[in-house]
Protein backbone atom coordinates (compact mmCIF):
# COMPACT_ATOMS: atom_id res chain seq x y z
CA UNK A 1 0.00 0.00 0.00
CA UNK A 2 1.27 3.65 -0.96
CA UNK A 3 0.18 7.01 -1.85
CA UNK A 4 -0.56 7.37 -5.42
CA UNK A 5 1.23 10.31 -7.11
CA UNK A 6 0.29 11.25 -10.43
CA UNK A 7 3.51 12.36 -12.01
CA UNK A 8 2.34 9.90 -14.83
CA UNK A 9 -0.14 7.37 -16.25
CA UNK A 10 2.39 4.31 -15.29
CA UNK A 11 -0.02 2.74 -12.42
CA UNK A 12 -3.16 3.34 -14.14
CA UNK A 13 -5.42 1.25 -16.34
CA UNK A 14 -7.67 4.56 -18.11
CA UNK A 15 -7.32 7.75 -18.04
CA UNK A 16 -11.51 9.44 -17.90
CA UNK A 17 -12.02 13.10 -17.35
CA UNK A 18 -8.71 13.64 -15.96
CA UNK A 19 -6.25 16.70 -16.55
CA UNK A 20 -2.36 16.54 -15.05
CA UNK A 21 -1.24 20.30 -13.95
CA UNK A 22 1.42 21.62 -11.06
CA UNK A 23 0.57 23.22 -8.27
CA UNK A 24 2.00 26.21 -7.46
CA UNK A 25 3.45 26.88 -4.16
CA UNK A 26 2.50 30.65 -2.46
CA UNK A 27 5.08 32.98 -1.04
CA UNK A 28 4.87 34.01 2.41
CA UNK A 29 5.67 38.03 1.62
CA UNK A 30 6.29 37.85 5.74
CA UNK A 31 8.99 35.11 5.28
CA UNK A 32 11.39 37.51 2.94
CA UNK A 33 14.76 37.94 4.36
CA UNK A 34 17.02 40.50 2.97
CA UNK A 35 20.84 40.51 4.54
CA UNK A 36 21.90 43.98 4.65
CA UNK A 37 25.80 42.70 4.55
CA UNK A 38 25.58 40.35 1.70
CA UNK A 39 24.01 40.06 -2.00
CA UNK A 40 22.15 36.64 -1.54
CA UNK A 41 21.64 36.26 -4.91
CA UNK A 42 23.44 32.62 -5.26
CA UNK A 43 22.31 32.28 -1.36
CA UNK A 44 21.40 28.53 -2.11
CA UNK A 45 19.95 28.43 1.27
CA UNK A 46 19.01 25.10 3.62
CA UNK A 47 16.28 25.49 6.25
CA UNK A 48 15.61 23.36 9.15
CA UNK A 49 14.81 22.90 12.58
CA UNK A 50 16.89 21.48 15.35
CA UNK A 51 15.10 18.81 16.99
CA UNK A 52 16.69 19.01 19.98
CA UNK A 53 16.14 22.86 20.52
CA UNK A 54 13.02 23.89 18.18
CA UNK A 55 14.72 26.62 16.47
CA UNK A 56 14.89 26.73 13.11
CA UNK A 57 18.21 27.62 10.96
CA UNK A 58 19.19 28.99 8.02
CA UNK A 59 22.68 28.28 5.92
CA UNK A 60 23.50 30.19 3.50
CA UNK A 61 26.26 31.85 1.33
CA UNK A 62 26.42 35.78 0.41
CA UNK A 63 28.81 38.32 -1.06
CA UNK A 64 29.91 41.37 0.69
CA UNK A 65 31.55 41.71 -2.45
CA UNK A 66 31.77 40.67 -5.86
CA UNK A 67 32.96 37.16 -6.74
CA UNK A 68 33.73 36.72 -2.77
CA UNK A 69 31.07 34.41 -1.18
CA UNK A 70 31.22 33.64 2.65
CA UNK A 71 28.77 30.72 4.63
CA UNK A 72 26.35 32.80 6.54
CA UNK A 73 23.73 31.56 9.65
CA UNK A 74 20.39 33.08 9.91
CA UNK A 75 17.58 32.25 12.96
CA UNK A 76 14.16 31.77 13.85
CA UNK A 77 11.45 31.02 16.38
CA UNK A 78 9.29 30.09 13.77
CA UNK A 79 10.89 29.72 10.03
CA UNK A 80 9.17 32.62 9.13
CA UNK A 81 10.49 35.97 10.74
CA UNK A 82 14.92 35.84 10.59
CA UNK A 83 17.29 37.19 12.90
CA UNK A 84 21.33 37.79 12.32
CA UNK A 85 23.35 36.40 15.40
CA UNK A 86 26.53 37.77 16.25
CA UNK A 87 28.64 34.62 16.36
CA UNK A 88 32.13 36.53 17.00
CA UNK A 89 32.02 35.33 20.27
CA UNK A 90 31.44 31.24 18.96
CA UNK A 91 33.53 31.09 16.46
CA UNK A 92 36.98 33.15 16.29
CA UNK A 93 37.65 34.26 12.42
CA UNK A 94 41.07 35.65 12.05
CA UNK A 95 39.03 38.13 9.40
CA UNK A 96 35.68 37.84 10.09
CA UNK A 97 34.03 40.19 7.93
CA UNK A 98 29.62 39.35 8.45
CA UNK A 99 28.85 38.91 12.16
CA UNK A 100 27.06 36.21 11.01
CA UNK A 101 30.01 34.54 9.12
CA UNK A 102 30.90 30.84 10.11
CA UNK A 103 34.56 30.66 8.74
CA UNK A 104 37.32 31.90 6.72
CA UNK A 105 37.64 32.45 2.71
CA UNK A 106 40.51 31.13 2.98
CA UNK A 107 38.26 27.67 3.28
CA UNK A 108 35.80 28.43 1.14
CA UNK A 109 35.00 29.66 -2.32
CA UNK A 110 31.27 28.65 -2.88
CA UNK A 111 28.97 25.97 -1.26
CA UNK A 112 25.49 24.02 -2.57
CA UNK A 113 22.83 23.56 -0.70
CA UNK A 114 23.64 21.91 2.42
CA UNK A 115 22.57 18.12 3.38
CA UNK A 116 20.72 17.58 6.71
CA UNK A 117 21.65 13.81 7.18
CA UNK A 118 18.83 12.77 10.08
CA UNK A 119 20.86 9.44 9.85
CA UNK A 120 23.49 11.19 11.70
CA UNK A 121 21.41 13.30 14.04
CA UNK A 122 23.72 14.00 17.20
CA UNK A 123 26.77 13.29 15.73
CA UNK A 124 29.32 15.72 14.21
CA UNK A 125 28.56 14.64 10.85
CA UNK A 126 24.52 15.53 11.03
CA UNK A 127 25.11 18.64 8.71
CA UNK A 128 27.12 18.06 5.29
CA UNK A 129 28.24 21.03 3.15
CA UNK A 130 29.85 20.38 -0.13
CA UNK A 131 32.01 22.96 -0.18
CA UNK A 132 34.01 24.24 -3.73
CA UNK A 133 37.07 25.33 -1.43
CA UNK A 134 40.32 27.00 -2.91
CA UNK A 135 43.20 24.40 -3.90
CA UNK A 136 46.40 26.24 -3.65
CA UNK A 137 46.67 24.76 -7.33
CA UNK A 138 44.79 26.06 -10.91
CA UNK A 139 41.39 26.14 -9.85
CA UNK A 140 38.74 25.49 -6.78
CA UNK A 141 38.46 21.80 -5.74
CA UNK A 142 35.52 19.69 -4.00
CA UNK A 143 35.67 19.18 -0.24
CA UNK A 144 33.49 18.47 2.71
CA UNK A 145 32.62 20.54 6.14
CA UNK A 146 30.49 18.77 8.64
CA UNK A 147 29.06 20.06 11.82
CA UNK A 148 26.58 19.23 14.50
CA UNK A 149 25.37 21.91 15.83
CA UNK A 150 25.26 24.48 12.27
CA UNK A 151 27.95 26.52 14.18
CA UNK A 152 31.11 24.93 14.66
CA UNK A 153 32.47 23.04 10.87
CA UNK A 154 34.88 21.03 10.40
CA UNK A 155 37.11 19.87 7.06
CA UNK A 156 37.00 16.35 6.82
CA UNK A 157 40.81 16.05 5.34
CA UNK A 158 41.82 14.08 1.92
CA UNK A 159 37.83 14.17 0.92
CA UNK A 160 37.22 14.74 -2.50
CA UNK A 161 33.06 14.59 -3.19
CA UNK A 162 33.45 15.27 -6.91
CA UNK A 163 37.18 14.56 -9.09
CA UNK A 164 36.31 17.34 -11.59
CA UNK A 165 33.70 20.18 -9.95
CA UNK A 166 33.95 23.52 -11.25
CA UNK A 167 30.76 24.89 -9.72
CA UNK A 168 29.30 23.91 -6.34
CA UNK A 169 25.73 23.49 -7.90
CA UNK A 170 24.85 19.33 -5.72
CA UNK A 171 22.42 18.32 -3.24
CA UNK A 172 22.79 15.15 -1.47
CA UNK A 173 19.87 12.88 0.01
CA UNK A 174 19.47 9.44 1.14
CA UNK A 175 18.46 6.64 -1.23
CA UNK A 176 16.97 3.72 1.04
CA UNK A 177 16.98 1.26 -2.49
CA UNK A 178 20.62 1.73 -3.15
CA UNK A 179 21.35 1.90 0.45
CA UNK A 180 23.63 4.80 -0.20
CA UNK A 181 24.28 8.81 -0.48
CA UNK A 182 22.88 9.93 -3.70
CA UNK A 183 24.78 13.17 -4.72
CA UNK A 184 23.30 15.52 -7.93
CA UNK A 185 25.98 17.39 -9.40
CA UNK A 186 27.35 18.83 -12.64
CA UNK A 187 29.10 15.71 -14.52
CA UNK A 188 32.22 18.73 -14.91
CA UNK A 189 33.18 21.23 -14.71
CA UNK A 190 30.74 24.09 -16.62
CA UNK A 191 28.79 21.23 -18.13
CA UNK A 192 25.10 22.33 -17.34
CA UNK A 193 23.59 19.08 -16.69
CA UNK A 194 22.27 16.78 -13.92
CA UNK A 195 24.62 14.14 -13.10
CA UNK A 196 24.04 11.86 -9.88
CA UNK A 197 26.67 9.96 -7.69
CA UNK A 198 26.75 8.20 -4.99
CA UNK A 199 28.73 6.91 -1.46
CA UNK A 200 28.02 4.80 1.57
CA UNK A 201 30.74 6.21 4.03
CA UNK A 202 31.15 9.69 2.25
CA UNK A 203 35.26 8.56 2.06
CA UNK A 204 34.72 6.89 -1.31
CA UNK A 205 31.82 8.06 -3.99
CA UNK A 206 31.48 6.77 -7.64
CA UNK A 207 31.87 8.08 -11.01
CA UNK A 208 29.21 10.88 -12.43
CA UNK A 209 26.62 9.38 -14.35
CA UNK A 210 24.43 11.49 -16.33
CA UNK A 211 20.64 12.08 -14.99
CA UNK A 212 18.70 14.69 -16.58
CA UNK A 213 19.28 17.57 -18.97
CA UNK A 214 17.30 20.07 -21.32
CA UNK A 215 15.36 18.56 -24.27
CA UNK A 216 13.55 19.52 -27.53
CA UNK A 217 10.45 20.86 -25.50
CA UNK A 218 12.45 23.39 -23.27
CA UNK A 219 13.16 26.91 -24.25
CA UNK A 220 15.86 27.53 -27.12
CA UNK A 221 18.93 26.67 -26.15
CA UNK A 222 17.50 26.13 -22.12
CA UNK A 223 19.95 24.28 -19.47
CA UNK A 224 19.68 22.03 -16.21
CA UNK A 225 21.64 24.27 -13.69
CA UNK A 226 20.81 22.24 -10.75
CA UNK A 227 18.44 20.23 -9.16
CA UNK A 228 17.54 19.15 -5.27
CA UNK A 229 16.16 16.38 -4.33
CA UNK A 230 13.70 14.86 -1.62
CA UNK A 231 12.12 11.95 -0.69
CA UNK A 232 8.47 11.85 -0.89
CA UNK A 233 6.33 8.59 0.06
CA UNK A 234 7.67 6.18 -2.45
CA UNK A 235 9.20 8.25 -4.56
CA UNK A 236 12.04 11.03 -5.44
CA UNK A 237 11.06 14.66 -6.06
CA UNK A 238 13.65 16.48 -7.97
CA UNK A 239 13.01 20.50 -7.91
CA UNK A 240 15.14 21.15 -11.60
CA UNK A 241 16.30 24.16 -11.49
CA UNK A 242 15.69 25.61 -15.78
CA UNK A 243 18.08 28.12 -17.30
CA UNK A 244 16.23 29.89 -19.70
CA UNK A 245 18.80 32.10 -22.13
CA UNK A 246 18.05 35.74 -23.72
CA UNK A 247 16.54 35.48 -26.76
CA UNK A 248 19.01 38.51 -27.36
CA UNK A 249 22.17 37.52 -27.22
CA UNK A 250 24.64 40.50 -26.00
CA UNK A 251 27.67 38.86 -24.78
CA UNK A 252 29.97 35.90 -26.72
CA UNK A 253 28.27 33.36 -25.39
CA UNK A 254 24.70 32.45 -23.69
CA UNK A 255 25.47 32.23 -19.66
CA UNK A 256 24.82 35.56 -18.56
CA UNK A 257 21.67 37.19 -18.91
CA UNK A 258 19.29 34.38 -18.47
CA UNK A 259 16.45 33.51 -16.40
CA UNK A 260 15.80 30.21 -13.90
CA UNK A 261 12.76 28.83 -12.99
CA UNK A 262 11.92 25.66 -11.10
CA UNK A 263 10.00 22.47 -12.78
CA UNK A 264 9.20 19.13 -11.55
CA UNK A 265 11.32 16.02 -12.26
CA UNK A 266 11.01 12.64 -10.43
CA UNK A 267 12.01 9.28 -9.94
CA UNK A 268 10.89 5.58 -8.93
CA UNK A 269 14.35 4.69 -7.62
CA UNK A 270 16.73 7.83 -7.06
CA UNK A 271 18.79 7.39 -9.19
CA UNK A 272 17.26 7.55 -13.06
CA UNK A 273 15.35 10.89 -13.35
CA UNK A 274 12.25 11.90 -15.44
CA UNK A 275 10.17 15.12 -16.37
CA UNK A 276 6.59 15.70 -15.73
CA UNK A 277 4.33 18.30 -17.47
CA UNK A 278 6.07 21.95 -18.96
CA UNK A 279 4.49 23.81 -16.14
CA UNK A 280 6.74 25.58 -13.58
CA UNK A 281 6.35 24.96 -10.21
CA UNK A 282 7.59 28.26 -9.47
CA UNK A 283 7.21 30.89 -12.05
CA UNK A 284 9.51 33.87 -12.49
CA UNK A 285 7.74 36.87 -10.84
CA UNK A 286 7.01 40.24 -12.36
CA UNK A 287 10.21 42.43 -12.62
CA UNK A 288 11.04 44.31 -9.82
CA UNK A 289 9.93 41.77 -7.33
CA UNK A 290 11.96 39.11 -5.40
CA UNK A 291 12.24 36.02 -8.06
CA UNK A 292 11.79 38.41 -11.20
CA UNK A 293 15.74 37.09 -12.57
CA UNK A 294 16.51 33.45 -10.86
CA UNK A 295 14.90 31.54 -8.55
CA UNK A 296 17.04 28.75 -7.27
CA UNK A 297 14.64 26.34 -4.80
CA UNK A 298 16.59 24.53 -2.64
CA UNK A 299 15.53 23.51 0.34
CA UNK A 300 12.27 21.40 1.14
CA UNK A 301 10.92 21.04 4.86
CA UNK A 302 8.03 18.30 5.43
CA UNK A 303 6.33 18.99 8.85
CA UNK A 304 3.66 16.68 11.09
Amino acid sequence: MFTLLFFDDWYLSARTNFARHVGNPKPVPEGTFEDPYADVSWGYPTVFQDPSTGRWRCLYQGEPTSLQHLPLLIESDNGVHWEIPDLSAEVDLEARICPHQLFGREQFHEWSPVFVDTRAYGTDHWLKGLVVAPSGGIGPTARLVTSRDAIHWHPQEGIRWHPYVGDPIATAFWNPYRESYVITARPTSNDRRVAVLETRDWEHFSAPELAIQADALDTPCAETYGMPVFQYEHMFIGLLWIYHTSPVVNADHKYLTGKIDCYLSYSYNGWHFQRTVREPLLANSSPGEHGAGCIYVSSLVQTP
